[in-house]
């Protein structure tokens, strides 16, 4: 049971207003899916309410039918005003049942909408404690973003003075796979761009995307390499950081402080998960007793065992724990998929190191305990998040309507890779040799599956943008994909020749296919 007290003011409010005393049934305007946030549905699963995100009539009926009435609980209907009107559910449910509104203006008067619209739902609840704690008052939209830069992602622009200010910000920000909402780097970006020490920098790049931020660490990898092996000679361990770049022929002389304290820290671990690459230099022993070797290619057999023994010191330590939110294992995944990625494409070289066989087995035996333990606990909500950033499979589709809806000219596919997993990907995407550019512009993320992880049920799922519960009658064949896609399509609003579904897409032509 979760204590109400101690939830988040923000909760506590909404919570009073669904009081099982007063009706069996709410219908609840929520338009920023406030009720999709995780202590708050465990809250309403201790009070004895069901949460139903509306999504159609008969689905409704349905779910009462099959996961309420069965079970004689009550029920809370969120319905995203913004996607659907109140008034679209059925009639005598509207007279049997209790209407209220739930906003982000009303739970946090004194921010503007357009900053915490913003925000994911996880984060409105470190923005309530720092509320209570500063009580700021009303603030207009920039002073909205200065609060929350500082207070929810730990960024202080008016500390940011240095070059290495800047990355270890950067780096704290980016490497935590925090994505900052569009109005807050804009924000950011104008503050940064104030100061005449970071006139020359991308900032537009290396604050907006992950992926540019990391190809831009990448390409002056090198340059500090090589200051690192001047510097040696002249008995200096670190070199100057330096920022140049000249006007006449665009000719730069950058040197980034990553031998920084602040920003060290870091690049060990950028390097061992990937986002990284180690380069090649003449004489590596040059290096010798120098941390920068982290980044140096060198003997093989010795580098795969550097890797993959820091792999599995770094997996240990950032295994998520079981109160720990879904966030962290997509993040974690990642991690993992690197490890077992390098780990069996070279089992045959490390099955003489017996020691770190041993650390891999144990370290897998204990992801899988941890991992099931969280499931049992966590899993039950994830279908309950907004498609907004897709969560589960099922919320793909709905995040892609989203993307193109209200513009006549957009398109957007899907290609489904079957049974490819994660780790395998992260092989096939190192084979990839992507240009650093085109790189920079791919963002991943990871979703749930459905349980069972069987075909039949993960590709129905995605391409009828629906739980399992919804097409029991065909839950264990994939004939019913096109039929499910075309239908999804059209109750978006495409016509039937503007949706497109084939199968066995890679025995084709393909070039011709996407033309």
């Amino acid at each position: 049971m979760i204590d109400e007290a101690s939830l988040p003011v923000w909760q506590q409010k909404i919570l009073k207003q669904l009081d099982g005393r007063f009706a069996q049934y709410f219908v609840v305007d929520d338009p920023d899916s406030l009720l999709a946030e995780e202590s708050l549905q465990k809250a309403l699963l201790d009070n004895g309410f069901q949460l139903y995100f509306y999504e159609g009539s008969i689905e409704l009926r349905y779910f009462l039918s099959v996961q309420v009435m069965a079970v004689e609980r009550g029920c809370v209907i969120s319905v995203d005003s913004d996607s659907y009107g109140v008034e679209a559910l059925p009639y005598d449910l509207l007279c049997n049942s209790q209407r209220l509104s739930v906003a982000l203006g009303d739970c946090f008067p004194d921010l503007t909408y357009s900053v915490l619209k913003s925000l994911q739902i996880e984060e409105l609840n470190t923005l309530d404690e720092a509320l209570e704690e500063y009580t700021p008052g009303q603030m207009n939209e920039s002073a909205s973003c200065d609060f929350v830069l500082r207070h929810v992602f730990k960024l202080a622009p008016e500390i940011i003075q240095t070059s290495s200010d800047i990355l270890r910000s950067l780096l704290r920000l980016h490497y935590r796979d925090v994505e900052l909402p569009n109005v807050l780097k804009g924000r950011l970006i104008a503050l940064l761009a104030r100061r005449t020490q970071f006139a020359c920098w991308p900032l537009e790049d290396v604050v907006s995307s992950k992926q540019s931020f990391f190809a831009f660490l990448q390409r002056h990898w090198s340059s500090y390499v090589d200051e690192v092996v001047a510097s040696l000679k002249l008995g200096v361990r670190e070199p100057r950081p330096v920022y140049q770049i000249s006007g006449i022929n665009d000719e730069e002389y950058i040197v980034l402080p990553f031998g920084h304290d602040d920003v060290r820290i870091y690049i060990d671990n950028l390097f061992l998960e990937g986002y990284l690459s180690p380069i090649e230099v003449a004489d590596p022993d040059r290096l010798t007793g120098h941390w920068c070797l982290v980044g140096v290619l060198q003997d093989p057999d010795k580098e795969l065992k550097k890797r993959i023994t820091g792999l599995i010191k770094l997996c240990e330590e950032t295994l998520p724990a079981e109160g720990d939110r879904h966030q962290q294992w997509q993040q974690y995944v990642y991690r993992w998929a690197e490890l077992s990625a390098s780990y069996y494409s070279n089992l045959n070289q490390l099955s003489v190191e017996q020691d770190i066989v041993d650390s891999y087995i144990g370290l897998q035996q204990r992801v899988d305990e941890q991992f099931s333990n969280w499931m049992l606990e966590k899993y039950t909500g994830l279908h309950n998040h907004p498609p907004t950033n897709p969560v589960m499979l099922h919320h793909i589709p709905r995040s892609m309507a989203r993307e193109i809806d209200g513009d006549s000219t957009a398109k957007t596919a899907l290609i489904l890779v079957d049974g490819l997993a994660i780790d395998q990907w992260v092989t096939t995407r190192a084979e990839l040799d992507l240009d650093i550019a085109i790189a920079a512009s791919v963002e991943e993320s990871a979703v749930f599956a459905w349980v069972p992880t069987v075909t039949s049920v993960s590709r129905q799922a995605l391409f009828s943008a629906k739980a399992p519960y919804q097409f029991a009658n065909t839950i264990g064949t994939t004939s019913s994909e096109p039929k499910a896609w075309q239908r999804f399509w059209q109750d978006h609003g495409l016509k039937k020749n503007q949706i497109y579904y084939k199968k066995n897409l890679g025995r084709d032509n393909v070039e011709a296919l996407i033309d």
